[in-house]
């Protein structure tokens, strides 16, 4: 529990009684950012607009325009599952972003900000995404950079209100102060947040064309499985018929009795994808450790810098993987992460938006982390090359082929043995070292763009203590 005195003067003057505002450390963090050595103004100053759609009634699609809410704006894939049509939805242009911009998580997840790509620029935002438009007297990436750094969030969280759901609005972030930056600095910072921005769009272009290379060469016809071949839930197409089918008696064994895993819909994928090239179970493609998890261990928390850092399910699809510090008590540390690692998010729910079985390659930014229990891992052996298979696993035939092993009511999780089961085309071991180097050229883009971004951040911060040192 935090105590403290303030001056009724001061509480008057904000029209705040709340505790949890007038103790917050966002207060002495604005003091001392208004006693900038290069002087301050508001943000309201270096933005064209700061403002969020308002409330709309949503017409999801089976495909269109990704929509993404305040958790997706950070991930590092942006195909959120839910798709609106501009024909469907009046409010569209509210809710369209563009490239440059700062974007803020403004409601539930309070002060996340994130800055706008050109994939970002693809896909609309929801009402809990606050949109920051910098003008031109501030550079678009120095404006990210300070408003995504500690001392940036802790403004952003100052003065949030709800008591169920905190929310933050656009007034409160106009009358927030920045300093003005010395233009060097500005064009120094903005330049690694702007490289960081071009890494993650070259990293999702070789990533695109790794798949279609795959899709290429092993015959698939379509893009994606259709419909009609797998089961899911989420929104369904009217023209939908339900799964009725009979099972032989010999398919019930004790792995599993349940009509999901016996689905009729994945045979009938399996059987396309092996008709259309050679195939290899997934067990066959991995080394002899087969599939394994880093195990369980007690996390007691700890303060950011101390102990060792845990990443779990809901960090690691972000951009930046960030995780929370625990305690190295009762932790063993021989099973971090190495890189070249093929990771798949091991517990959670089916709905078409979660990242339950959706897969990670463990590039050089995630090696030497500490993941939890719940994921899957696994090393490619075999003659198969680590970016290859993970191309597979992480497309959407991988995906619904994954998630068809699933068990469990409320939290699923994979059955192994189906799972090791999996079909895995094999083509050339040139056709795969090709689609293997894109993959992992891919990756070293987005490690390479973690880094950037954090070196901007951290200039940022470094920079702010300097006038406090």
């Amino acid at each position: 529990m935090r105590t403290g005195t303030i001056s009724s003067k001061f509480i008057c003057s904000q029209l705040r009684l709340d505790g949890c505002f007038n103790l917050s450390d966002g207060l002495t963090v604005r003091k001392a950012i208004e006693e900038s050595p290069y002087g301050t103004r508001h943000i309201s100053d270096a933005t064209s607009d700061v403002y969020c759609p308002g409330i709309f009634k949503r017409n999801y699609v089976s495909e269109g325009i990704p929509f993404l809410g305040g958790g997706d704006i950070q991930k590092l894939n942006l195909d959120s599952g839910k798709y609106l049509k501009e024909s469907t939805t009046p409010n569209y242009k509210e809710l369209q972003v563009k490239y440059g911009w700062t974007l803020v998580t403004c409601g539930g997840t309070i002060g996340d900000a994130v800055f706008s790509t050109r994939l970002h620029a693809k896909c609309f935002a929801s009402q809990h995404v606050m949109r920051i438009i910098p003008n031109s007297s501030i550079k678009e990436g120095m404006l990210y950079a300070y408003l995504a750094s500690k001392y940036g969030k802790l403004l952003l969280t100052t003065d949030t209100y709800g008591s169920v759901i905190p929310t933050l609005n656009a007034t409160s972030i106009k009358n927030l102060p920045i300093p003005c930056f010395p233009e060097e600095f500005q064009l120094k910072v903005d330049s690694l947040v702007k490289e960081s921005a071009s890494l993650r769009e070259r990293a999702s272009l070789l990533q695109s064309q790794a798949y279609a290379l795959l899709l290429q060469d092993s015959g698939l016809i379509y893009e994606k499985p259709l419909v009609e071949e797998y089961d899911y839930y989420g929104h369904r197409p009217s023209n939908r018929t339900g799964a009725i089918f009979s099972v032989n008696r010999q398919c019930f064994t004790t792995t599993t009795i349940n009509a999901f895993n016996l689905s009729s819909r994945i045979l009938k994928l399996k059987e396309r994808i092996s008709s259309s090239i050679e195939t290899k179970r997934l067990k066959d493609c991995i080394d002899e450790k087969g599939l394994f998890s880093t195990g369980s261990f007690p996390r007691i928390e700890v303060s950011p810098g101390h102990g060792i850092e845990l990443i779990n399910q809901r960090d690691i699809f972000d951009a930046i993987v960030r995780g929370k510090s625990i305690s190295r008590r009762g932790v063993k540390i021989d099973n971090l992460v190495k890189e070249n690692e093929i990771i798949i998010a091991g517990v959670g729910t089916l709905g078409e938006s979660e990242t339950f079985c959706r897969c990670v390659y463990a590039n050089s930014f995630l090696a030497g982390k500490l993941i939890s229990g719940e994921f899957i891992r696994m090393n490619a052996s075999n003659g198969i090359p680590s970016g290859y298979l993970f191309t597979w696993l992480n497309s959407p035939y991988g995906f619904r082929l994954i998630r068809n092993t699933q068990a469990g009511t409320k939290l699923c999780r994979p059955i192994p043995a189906l799972l090791e089961n999996i079909p895995v085309p094999i083509l050339s071991n040139e056709q795969m070292m090709d689609i293997h180097n894109k993959a992992l050229d891919a990756q070293n883009n987005i490690a390479l763009a973690a880094i950037r971004e954090i070196e901007a951040i951290t200039l940022v911060e470094k920079e702010i203590e300097s006038w406090n040192s």
